[in-house]
This record gives C-alpha cells, sequence and structure tokens, in this order.
C-alpha cells in the first residue's frame, strides 16, 4: 500500500531520531512508537536495517532511504541520461536520495553540477511543482547560495533537481578542521546569515538550515544548499500551496522552530531560529535545549517549554566561555526565542547585531542600559579612555542628561538658523530689488557659490563642527549643478573639518559618502570605493548603512567587480526589503543596478520590468524630476536602441531629456549630451537617416557650446566622437579619422571608467581598421574585448562582436587562417534576449566573418556552406554582400553580379558618395560582370569605384583591392 505525503513526513521525522539509536536499541524504540505511528513499524524497521549496514554519505545525504522511491528499473547508473543531464558518478547517498556529480548531455554548459535524485513517492502536480521550484531558484542569484539550475522529472517518471557543485565541507566540519576561533566562526556564519536574508528578500524562506546544508570551500566562503527544496519535498502530496505553509513537516528536528513543530505558518522567523541553533551549534559543539530522552517527542517538547541554555554555560574551555558570555549569549537567546515577534524580525537583523559585537559596538540584544552604551563606547575608544575619565563619565552621565539634552537641541536648532541663513545670503544678490549687486548677479551661479564657501573660512573661524555643516551644504549644491570636481574639494573640506569638531559617527559617514558621490560622478571609481568603505565603517543607522552599501555596488559594478557587486547588492535588498511600501530612492537605484545585472546576463526582458519598478520608485520618492528615474530612462532607451526597437526607446528617452530640459542649467547640457548619443545609438542601428541624426548631433554641439554653464572640454569631445563614429558609419572615413582623432587628444578617460574606455577605444578600432592601421586596430579590438570582460559582459551575445572584428580585421591583413582560428574558440551564445527580429544577431555576425575569411581565403564554395540562402536576420548588409562575391568566384557570375547590383542599389542611396565599402562592392561587381561578359558595365563600375578612392585614398589597401585587380583586367593598367 503507497504511502500517502502525511506517512512520508513522519518516516523522515522519525528517521531523524532512530539515527542516533544504537543497533541494540531499534527494536525497543519501534515498540513504542505512538498507536497513529504502528502502520509504519516494518518500513521504519527494514530502512534502519539498511542503515545499519552501511549507507553513504554525502553533502547532500538525508538518512536510510525512504519506501516508495523508484523501482529497481529506475536506479541511476553512471553515463545514464536523466532529463538532459549525463551521470558521472555518486556523490552521495542518504534518505531523501541520491547525489550524482554530472553534465549536460547537449554539450551547452561546460560545467558539472550535483543532481539530486529524490526518493520519494511522487504525487499529482509534480511536473509544476519542478518547474515552479525552478523559477524559485532562478530568482537565488548570490554568491554564498548554490543555484538550482534546473527541476523536473524524466521520461521515466524521475524527478531530479540540477544544483551548483559546490567542492567544501559542511560547515561545523570545516570549523573544527580549521580550528577556528569564536570570531572567526561568528565571521563565518555571517555570510550564511546574510545569504538566508538575501532569499528572504525574494520571499523564499529555506525551511531546513543546518550544518550539512551549508559547504565551505577551501577559499572560506560558505555555500547554502537546498535553499526552497525543503518546501518542495515537504509537498509531496496534494494540499496547501501558499509560499509559506509548511504541510507535512519535512525537517530536522533539533533545527526546527516551535512554530514548524506545531504545524503553524511558516516566515522568515522560522529560518531565524533554525539560524540561531546552527550558530549555537557551531560555538559550543551542542543544542540549546538538553532533554534528558533523545527521543523526538523530548526534542520537541524541549522547544516548545524550555528557555535555551546560555551558550557559555555549554562549553568546557575558560577561553572560549568568556568569549560566548554576555554579548554572544544575549544574540542567542534573542534569535532563539519562543514567540517568533520576539526574536530578530530578519536574518540581516541577526547578522548585523553579530557584526556589531565584532566592532565593539553596542549590540541590539542587550539591554539599553547608559552604562553598557557608556563601556562600549569606552571599549571602542579605549586608549584614549583612563579608568578615572570613565568614572567621571559616568557620574556626568547619570546626573546631567537633562541638561546635556537640552543644550544638545538648543545648539541643534542655532545651528539650523545659521546654516539657512548663510544659504541664503549666498544667494541674495540674485535678488530683484539688489541694485549695488547687478554686476555681482551676471556671475554664473558656480562661481557666487564658489565666493560664498570662501566666506566660510573666515566668517565662521574656529567653529569647525559649523564650518563642516557648510562645506557639505555647498558641497552637495556643486554636486546637483553637475561639477563634481568642486563638490569634491568641499566635501574633502567638511571631512576635514569634521575630524576637528566633536562630531558623531553619523555625521562623518554623510561627510565620506558626499565625498565618494564626488568621485563617483568625476567617474574615479577606486576612490570612491575607499571612501564609501570608510563611510561604512563609521554608519551607525541602517537607512545610512543601506545607502553607502547601494553605492558600494554601484562603484563595484563600474570597477567590473560583478560577484563583489552581487554580494553587496542582495545584501543591501534584503535589508530594503523590510521597508517596502514607503518611496525609497536607494531602492529605486538598487532596481536600476540589479537591471544592469540581468542584462549583462542576457535577461533583458526580466530587466525591463525591473526598470519599470525602479523609475516609478525613484518619481514616487523624488518627483517627476527625479535624477535617478532619468538616469534609468536614458539607460533603458539605449538597451533598446541596441535591439532595434526604436518605437519603445522613445517614450522613456523623451521622457528623460524633457525633465533634464525643464530642470535647466546643467540639465541642458546633459541633454544636449544624452540625445546626441541615443541619435548615433540609433543610426549605428540603422533606424534613422544619416542627414537627420548628423542634424541632431551637431545641434546638440553648438547647444553646448553657446550654453551660459561652460561645459568641460571632454563634453564637446564626446559629442565629437559620436559625430565621428556617424561619418564612420555612413563611409567618410577622411572625416571621422579627424573627428575621432581630435576627440582622442581631449578625451583621457581614468583607468576605472571602463565605459567611457570603451567607447572611445570602439572609434579609435573602428578608424583604425579602416584607414589601414590593422596591427592598432587588432589591439585596440583586443583591448575591446578585454574591456567588455571587465564590465561583466564577457558571456554576453554581443561579445560575438569582438570576435568578428577581431577576425575580419586580421582577414584584411590576409592572415585567414588565424581569424579562422580565432572563431573557432568563439562560444556558442546564447540568442540576444529582447531584440526585435528574433536575436539571431550573433550567430549571422560570426557565420559572416567565417564565409568572408573562406571567401578571402580561396575557399568560396565553403563560404556557401557556411550562408544560408535567405539572411538570418533584416539588419545584416553583409550575407547578400558575401554570397554575391562567392557566386562570381564559385563560377555562378550571373547569379552573383544580380545579388551584388541589388545590394548596391539598396545602400549606395544612403551611403557616403566615395564610401569605400560600396566603392569595393562596385569592383568586386565589375569582376562579376567581366565573368558574365558584360564589359561595357564592368567599365562604367570601375570607373566609379576608382572615383571613390582618389577622393579618399586613405582607406584599407583591402578596399582597394578588387579595384586594382579589376583595372589590370581591364587592360586599363
Amino acid at each position: 500500500m503507497p504511502l500517502s505525503h502525511l506517512d512520508i513526513a513522519s518516516l523522515s521525522r522519525l528517521l531523524e531520531e532512530a539515527m542516533d539509536l544504537e543497533p541494540s536499541q531499534v527494536e525497543t524504540w519501534l515498540a513504542g512508537l505512538p498507536a497513529d505511528k504502528s502502520h509504519l513499524r516494518s518500513q521504519l524497521r527494514d530502512m534502519l536495517d539498511a542503515h545499519f549496514a552501511g549507507s553513504g554519505t554525502g553533502f547532500m545525504a538525508d538518512g536510510p532511504s525512504l519506501p516508495g522511491g523508484p523501482s529497481d528499473e529506475t536506479v541511476a547508473r553512471a553515463n545514464e541520461l536523466v532529463g538532459p543531464y549525463r551521470l558521472i558518478r555518486e556523490i552521495g547517498r542518504g534518505g531523501m536520495g541520491a547525489v550524482w556529480l554530472a553534465e549536460r548531455a547537449d554539450g551547452t554548459l561546460k560545467r558539472h553540477i550535483a543532481l539530486k535524485l529524490p526518493r520519494l513517492v511522487w504525487g499529482a502536480g509534480l511536473a509544476e511543482r519542478m518547474a515552479r521550484e525552478r523559477d524559485i531558484g532562478a530568482l537565488l542569484e548570490y554568491p554564498n547560495i548554490a543555484r538550482l539550475y534546473d527541476a523536473g522529472v524524466d521520461e521515466r517518471g524521475r524527478p531530479y533537481l540540477a544544483l551548483e557543485y559546490i567542492d567544501g565541507q559542511p560547515l561545523d566540519a570545516w570549523c573544527e578542521a580549521q580550528a577556528l576561533s569564536v570570531r572567526e566562526r561568528l565571521r563565518l556564519f555571517v555570510q550564511v546569515a546574510r545569504a538566508v536574508a538575501y532569499a528572504h528578500g525574494r520571499l523564499v524562506v529555506h525551511r531546513d538550515l543546518k550544518p550539512s546544508n551549508v559547504l565551505v570551500t577551501e577559499d572560506g566562503q560558505a555555500h547554502l544548499l537546498d535553499f526552497g527544496i525543503a518546501k518542495l519535498l515537504c509537498e509531496s502530496g496534494p494540499g496547501d500551496e501558499h509560499i509559506t505553509r509548511d504541510q507535512g513537516r519535512a525537517l530536522t528536528p533539533h533545527y526546527a522552530s516551535p512554530e514548524q513543530i506545531q504545524g503553524e505558518i511558516v516566515t522568515v522567523a522560522s529560518d531565524v531560529y533554525s539560524l540561531g541553533v546552527l550558530l549555537y551549534e557551531l560555538l559550543t559543539g551542542g543544542y540549546p535545549y538538553g532533554p534528558e530522552r533523545k527521543t523526538l517527542g523530548a526534542i520537541e517538547h524541549a522547544i516548545l517549554t524550555e528557555e535555551a541554555i546560555p551558550a557559555s554555560s555549554q562549553v568546557n574551555d575558560p577561553q572560549t566561555a568568556r568569549a560566548l558570555r554576555g554579548e554572544v549569549d544575549a544574540i542567542l537567546a534573542m534569535a532563539l526565542r519562543r514567540k517568533p515577534d520576539e526574536r530578530y524580525a530578519t536574518a540581516i537583523a541577526f547578522a548585523e547585531d553579530i557584526e556589531r559585537h565584532l566592532k565593539g559596538e553596542a549590540v541590539l540584544a542587550r539591554p539599553d542600559s547608559r552604562l553598557y552604551r557608556l563601556r562600549k563606547s569606552i571599549w571602542r575608544h579605549r586608549v584614549a579612555f583612563g579608568t578615572v575619565t570613565a568614572v567621571v563619565c559616568a557620574v556626568v552621565l547619570g546626573a546631567g542628561m537633562s541638561l546635556v539634552q537640552a543644550h544638545r537641541a538648543n545648539k541643534e536648532a542655532e545651528r539650523a538658523r545659521v546654516v539657512k541663513e548663510f544659504v541664503v545670503d549666498v544667494f541674495k544678490i540674485n535678488s530683484p530689488t539688489s541694485t549695488e549687486t547687478s554686476e555681482l548677479r551676471k556671475l554664473p551661479a558656480r562661481m557666487l557659490l564658489d565666493r560664498g564657501a570662501k566666506l566660510v573660512e573666515t566668517r565662521f573661524a574656529g567653529q569647525p563642527s559649523l564650518q563642516a555643516e557648510l562645506y557639505g551644504v555647498i558641497g552637495g549644491i556643486f554636486l546637483d549643478m553637475g561639477a563634481p570636481d568642486v563638490a569634491e574639494q568641499y566635501a574633502t573640506r567638511q571631512v576635514t573639518a569634521l575630524g576637528a569638531a566633536e562630531e558623531g559617527p553619523s555625521q562623518r559617514a554623510n561627510a565620506l559618502l558626499l565625498l565618494a558621490q564626488a568621485y563617483l560622478d568625476s567617474k574615479r571609481y577606486r576612490d570612491a570605493e575607499l571612501q564609501i568603505r570608510r563611510a561604512m565603517d563609521v554608519a551607525v543607522d541602517s537607512a545610512q548603512s543601506v545607502h553607502a552599501r547601494i553605492m558600494l555596488a554601484e562603484t563595484l559594478e563600474k570597477l567590473g567587480r560583478i560577484r563583489e557587486c552581487e554580494r553587496e547588492l542582495a545584501t543591501a535588498e534584503a535589508a530594503l526589503s523590510l521597508t517596502a511600501g514607503k518611496p525609497n530612492v536607494d531602492r529605486a537605484v538598487a532596481l536600476k543596478l540589479r537591471a544592469t545585472l540581468l542584462t549583462n546576463a542576457n535577461r533583458f526582458d526580466e530587466a525591463v520590468l525591473v526598470l519599470k519598478d525602479a523609475t516609478e520608485e525613484a518619481l514616487s520618492a523624488e518627483g517627476a524630476l527625479s535624477r535617478t528615474a532619468i538616469d534609468i530612462r536614458i539607460g533603458l532607451a539605449r538597451e533598446l536602441l541596441h535591439r532595434f526597437r526604436l518605437e519603445e526607446s522613445r517614450s522613456p528617452a523623451e521622457a528623460a531629456l524633457a525633465a533634464l530640459r525643464t530642470l535647466g542649467g546643467v540639465g541642458l547640457v546633459r541633454a544636449a549630451l544624452e540625445e546626441a548619443q541615443l541619435t548615433m545609438n540609433a543610426y549605428e542601428n540603422q533606424l534613422l537617416k544619416f542627414d537627420d541624426a548628423r542634424a541632431v548631433v551637431r545641434r546638440a554641439r553648438n547647444e553646448i557650446a553657446a550654453s551660459d554653464h561652460a561645459a568641460p572640454e571632454s563634453i564637446l569631445a564626446k559629442i565629437d566622437l559620436y559625430l565621428g563614429w556617424l561619418e564612420l558609419n555612413w563611409g567618410n572615413v577622411a572625416e571621422a579619422d579627424r573627428l575621432v582623432s581630435s576627440a582622442a587628444s581631449h578625451l583621457q578617460p581614468d583607468a576605472d571608467a571602463l565605459g567611457d574606455r570603451y567607447q572611445l577605444t570602439l572609434g579609435m578600432a573602428a578608424v583604425a581598421s579602416m584607414t589601414g592601421h590593422h596591427d592598432v586596430a587588432d589591439t585596440q579590438f583586443r583591448a575591446l574585448a578585454d574591456l567588455r570582460q571587465r564590465m561583466g559582459r564577457a558571456n554576453s551575445p554581443f561579445s560575438a562582436e569582438d570576435y568578428a572584428a577581431i577576425a575580419e580585421n586580421l582577414g584584411m591583413q590576409g592572415r585567414y587562417q588565424q581569424g579562422l582560428d580565432l572563431l573557432a574558440t568563439a562560444p556558442k551564445f546564447e540568442r540576444v534576449q529582447g531584440m526585435a527580429a528574433g536575436g539571431e544577431q550573433t550567430e549571422a555576425l560570426l557565420g559572416e566573418a567565417r564565409a568572408r575569411l573562406l571567401l578571402a581565403s580561396g575557399q568560396a564554395v565553403s563560404a556557401l556552406r557556411e550562408l544560408p540562402e535567405e539572411p538570418m536576420t533584416a539588419f545584416s548588409d553583409g550575407h547578400r554582400r558575401i554570397r554575391g562575391e562567392a557566386m562570381c568566384v564559385a563560377g555562378r557570375p550571373e547569379e552573383g553580379l544580380s545579388m551584388l547590383l541589388s545590394v548596391i542599389d539598396f545602400f549606395a542611396p544612403n551611403r557616403y558618395e566615395f564610401d569605400p565599402i560600396i566603392a569595393r562592392d562596385r569592383a568586386v561587381a565589375g569582376l562579376c560582370a567581366l565573368a558574365a561578359g558584360k564589359r561595357p558595365l564592368a567599365q562604367q563600375l570601375a570607373r566609379l569605384s576608382s572615383e571613390a578612392f582618389k577622393a579618399q585614398p586613405v582607406v584599407s589597401e583591402y578596399f582597394k583591392a578588387p579595384q586594382l585587380k579589376l583595372e589590370h583586367d581591364l587592360g586599363n593598367r
């Protein structure tokens, strides 16, 4: 008789208890089973006999096998296929199933995975549950969580779970093997807690946290396993489908929360409790409760009724006991409280309290007493405080608190008044009633602020605290004006002034973040990172800490340190999930960054949805002119243009540009610059006519040059770079060379500004290739590939552009085999997600590059085989050009000529009359016309081609070679 899903859950719990028994105790234990479990006695006896006879262990093994699993015909074997995976070797076996090292059989992913084969009776709806579990797993992209790549049921009815393979030791075994101290164990545990918090932020609860579900790799990184799988296992039959309902209680008793044991709703607080038990075991080697009997009932009774034993009393080593006594005991007690609402509200709060303890700061789990706070302050500043000073401080703190608070309130009110009056004084010269300052009113706002800022040093000499506040106000205004270089000067002054003032860590953190933002706006990312980390070290306010962490994640993304970025972003997202419902610009920025990571991972359709939420959040938090919303909309418009979605790009682009123009001042300069770049993006993707695009970019340059807000030379140089790229795509190589060279002489992006460096290098590489400087082009194209990788886009399908560009540049030098060898190393790229024409661009691009190299090396028939008869994409201009030329060479001149002339007729009217690409097409068509016996046509094409090269002589010999051969064959030379 098959077991129900509730029976299976009961078997799991009973087995957990029985596995601790000695073999001689099994029969007595079986005889004592409750009446409602007696029907399981036979199955339990067989399973325990198998267990004690010897069972394998592995990183996902859970105990002896459950009955009702696969029959003998479904037992897995090496080299067998399970779904799309080929089994390599078994690496674990236990009660819930076997775990195999496996790989994709189709070769699409070159990596090993851990394939878990649960041994359960699966009820109706299994395929749907597995699909949902796969979707949940896709949400959890965090460095400390082993990814669930796939879940399904194979053709033989075997369920499988494909997980990231982690080569490591269980958490407790690692700590013992490394002989970690208490502080080291706490630091390692924080990794685990933050990973759990990340999942909670995505509404995923683990439900079965224990040391065996955490592996630590050789580099000391913890990785959580089986996230969400407990939910799947406990739903092996019909029942409740809610995300927080723990049906059947598939859990490990020692780590289960009281509400899990009682079959109540499971929430994030349940995982917090299990984390508490895990940490307790990690620090003491035991559990928080010590029932005399080790039966399941006794364990559950202890969890439901007893208070956790202080961890410090559970260890024999005096030094360890001292390290645990006090704060660590209190932290564990708070995590292990029986009522969920009395524990830490979140896993991140649990982790942060441990971090406060490690830093010597006051922890939330301690009573909030003045004496305790004073003692922590003295510990942090123990060099500056002597014993006598501490005693005096304690007395003053106790007797004069009211007086101090009143004085502080008056001081804050006076400071606010002075700051307000100072800022008004700086701007009062703009009053229309002021006649004596009419000349001053003509000065730009930046000069007025600079004038006012200098007054700080003299008017408020000897008042470092007030000077610091004013420097911060002025620095912030300069940032809003788009003058980060000046903002940096005053932010630095603020930091220096605070060093001489008696201000708290919050003020210091704000000053450091202002300085960091100035560095970010100047694209000095490493300097920004340094200041952000300094701010995080002193920040005490949770909102401030979250803001700093998001800034750090942004900075790390710009630096191309994607794994670190993901870790910091995930931590910030978990913290932001606690304030859902309140408009928050930090949440908007976090969503924008998450969308960037999704886009880089070729998940653009998901990114668009995230960007929509980010825009709404930013507008709610900052209003209609939100600078954050402007950034989001411009980024979205640019990505849509890259995917040939012109009409969809208009709405976000127009909204962003309108907001910038409404802001005025520096907003007008940025609006012109952004419009120029978006126009360039549209033209290079064949979405605008050249004359229209050039007119927009030239107008933008004129607007910036004529602006009252003197733009840096680099801004105009960027516009020249965009103009040069337009000219190059149009075919005016000489003008493109002039503009790009001019821009390069003024643009020297910071080494960390990867995006700016990529943009400049791309223009220089393309010009070098077109003008015949192929060695230079080779170096720059390879630098582009490196920059793309450093920006975290190495796996993007757009990386195919790098392979094609390098290979074709090699082919233009006659190095055909080297180009083909390079293309052979290119991975199989995914289709571009979100592309207007289906996403085959990368495959078409690489196919055309191979065909061009084969054709140039004399293998015309092979080149034809490389290309389908019809283009894979409507946006490819290379397909028909290459096929036409290959047909001519392969003895099909009539067909080839027809195709080449159609290419020329289509493109020539929209290109520069002396475009070397069209000139080469005409020369190739002339050779084909000769082969077809059409000499007059060949002579006409030769003349047009020759005129182009006379007008634009400085182009690569690659373009000229067919024209020279045509002249020779015509007898003109």
